[in-house]
């Protein structure tokens, strides 16, 4: 999108305006009304265009936090995440504010660094600080680093500490589900995820939850209408989707599974797993044709996994065989 189109619009700022206004500065008028171009290109979801202007005044203006905060965030939306860790972290060598531990701490968390994450949110309690919210984050936060630890003790420490702050929080109180449904408490992992739900009804996670509780309790038909819930409110749920896959018995079951598993793979560039998931369905639903095209979807993306070239291979040996009127053995994906 070229950016005369906001200038047609009357959308952008003049560049005198811009510099004069003084919050955020920048070295001169020129990088100033780049920066507010790109932020516009960036509000509109433009984001190739936004990094072009942003390149660009970052070559004058190297180390404005402005700039290289909105530079790794069009980074992040593209899909190039190191990249916009990197900025992320030259932002807060340049600038620190805790908000910016925490942020970091999140993706260090993704991205399996434990330790490095722990380091940037204990960092936060260092600077004594004041603010219940983000002292709320920071304990959360700790909470669930020991939690994918599995030192539950810590984790219920700290979940507890960011609890007496703000008690109605749903991702705090799921977490706290998640942190009993492990330690065997089913009772009170069920009144945690009960009081997610009844906080907010569109939290997906609480409702896999909940439903892996119902299953506990074994009651199957209510885990089923808990996941299909979870999958109302984020159709990639991917947690959701492989535990309907186990629930799922009668046709009508089957059917909605397929067509949940088809909706991900369309929102997916791939995801293997899930993939044969749809094969397994298809098999079961005896549409043995989109198996097998399925399957070949498979092979094609990963045929390295001889899984993948045996699979295709046995479906459609399956199909010829059937299409002969030859007695034959049954297929599965599994």
């Amino acid at each position: 999108m070229e950016v005369n189109y906001y200038r047609s619009q009357n959308s952008v700022i003049p560049a005198g305006t811009v510099y004069k206004s003084g919050s955020p500065r920048f070295t001169n008028e020129t990088v100033a009304l780049l920066f507010h171009n790109a932020k516009i290109l960036f509000n509109f979801n433009d984001f190739n265009d936004a990094l072009i202007l942003l390149r660009e005044s970052l070559n004058m203006d190297s180390f404005n936090v402005h700039l290289i905060d909105l530079c790794r965030k069009a980074l992040f939306q593209i899909g190039l995440r190191e990249e916009s860790l990197s900025l992320l972290e030259a932002s807060q060598r340049i600038l620190y504010t805790p908000e910016k531990s925490i942020e970091l701490a999140r993706i260090y968390v993704a991205n399996e660094h434990n330790d490095m994450a722990l380091a940037q949110l204990f960092d936060v309690l260092s600077q004594l600080v004041e603010d219940e919210t983000l002292l709320f984050e920071t304990y959360k936060n700790i909470g669930c680093v020991y939690l994918k630890e599995k030192e539950f003790d810590l984790a219920q420490e700290y979940f507890h500490k960011a609890y007496v702050i703000n008690s109605t929080d749903d991702t705090l109180l799921v977490n706290l589900g998640v942190l009993e449904y492990l330690k065997k408490d089913i009772t009170q992992s069920l009144f945690y995820l009960r009081e997610a739900i009844n906080k907010n009804q569109k939290n997906d996670k609480a409702w896999v939850g909940l439903a892996m509780v119902h299953l506990e309790f074994g009651d199957r038909d209510l885990s089923w209408s808990n996941l299909t819930k979870a999958i109302d409110v984020d159709p990639m749920n991917r947690t959701a989707l492989i535990l309907l896959n186990d629930l799922a018995e009668s046709d009508s079951q089957l059917e909605f599974c397929q067509n949940a598993l088809i909706t991900f793979l369309e929102g997916e560039n791939f995801d293997e797993q899930i993939s044969h998931l749809l094969i397994h369905i298809f098999i079961k639903r005896n549409d043995f044709q989109r198996a097998q095209l399925e399957s070949l979807k498979s092979y094609l993306w990963n045929p390295q996994n001889t899984k993948n070239q045996e699979l295709y291979n046995k479906i459609t040996q399956f199909i010829n065989v059937k299409e002969r009127g030859v007695t034959h053995d049954s297929v599965s994906s599994k």
